[in-house]
């Protein structure tokens, strides 16, 4: 079993396939980083708050976080991240 926690734009959430993600949690988060702006033909880069999601849940192999990670990626920077944590045992209380 895998654990991933799946940080993305709140708008990407939907092309994720409903099958793999109807059992998960869901959060607001804000993401932190560096986004170049023009200002007067100079490039700076300023740091500011962007809302994303992050999705936390259990997969049962690579081949689905694979697959969310293929419905999530557009090709730029900033599409998200998927942290990937294996699980060894699941204690319940």
């Amino acid at each position: 079993m895998i654990y991933a926690r799946i940080v993305c734009k709140p708008f990407r959430i939907k092309n994720i396939p409903e099958s793999i993600i109807e059992h998960f949690y869901y959060e607001e988060v804000l993401g932190l980083g560096y986004h170049p702006e023009t200002y007067k033909a100079k490039r700076r880069a300023l740091l500011s708050g962007l809302p994303r999601i992050a999705i936390d849940g259990s997969f049962g192999d690579r081949s689905e976080i694979e697959s969310v990670r293929q419905s999530l990626r557009t090709g730029e920077r900033g599409d998200g991240k998927i942290f990937v944590m294996p699980v060894e045992r699941v204690v319940e209380f």
